[in-house]
């Protein structure tokens, strides 16, 4: 609605907060170690440690022909480093944008925040089952959605491989059941979700129709 207000859930900063807070430095520090400074300002100590709830630490990595090797060298040292005594750290990797060859962000996540979380949140909040939401996404930070909500899932057209894979892998349901839908479409942006909507939409009323 053009005149809906929204505000910030104080439940949801409490979990998140109260989470972050216990592991901010070590995760920073950690990340420190390998972030190769193509964005600089990725790294938002500011609003992970000021208590507003907020926490998102990234580093990132220049693009070129072994970027995917250096990736998953970085992913299992902070792995490594960050299990023995973080339990709460989740990591995803997304391309980044602005240079040639695009550099690729590592970002770390208190674990039980995410998209896939925050939906599932959003969705018992707001009184809805998940066959009535859907997600939608165009990187693979947006997996969570797949791997963490049983809500269908859509990637579209301009999303990375990496995300489209993942979609791909988890594939549609049953004849008897809807849940999870997932599909990768063609249309880039709005125009992908609305295609998208419009399968589930179809695919969902087909469902319903034979049961």
């Amino acid at each position: 609605h053009a005149d809906a207000a929204f505000g910030r859930d104080s439940e949801w900063d409490s979990c998140i907060r109260n989470c972050w807070d216990k592991s901010a430095e070590n995760v920073k520090k950690a990340l420190d170690a390998l972030d190769e400074h193509c964005i600089p300002h990725l790294n938002d100590t500011a609003n992970a440690l000021n208590g507003v709830g907020e926490a998102r630490y990234a580093i990132t990595l220049k693009g070129g022909d072994n970027v995917v090797k250096r990736i998953h060298a970085c992913m299992r040292r902070l792995e490594e480093e960050l299990n023995t005594c973080e339990k709460i750290v989740e990591l995803s990797t997304n391309p980044a944008w602005g240079d040639t060859p695009v550099p690729q962000i590592i970002s770390a996540l208190p674990s039980n925040s995410g998209k896939g979380r925050a939906a599932n949140y959003i969705a018992k909040t707001l009184g809805f089952d998940d066959c009535d939401c859907v997600g939608a996404g165009d990187t693979l930070g947006d997996a969570s959605m797949v791997f963490h909500t049983s809500m269908p899932f859509l990637a579209v057209g301009n999303a990375t491989e990496s995300l489209k894979d993942v979609v791909r892998n988890r594939g549609k349901s049953s004849d008897k059941e809807y849940l999870p839908f997932s599909l990768v479409v063609k249309g880039f942006g709005v125009a992908g979700v609305l295609e998208g909507l419009k399968e589930f939409r179809n695919f969902r009323g087909d469902v319903m129709n034979s049961q």
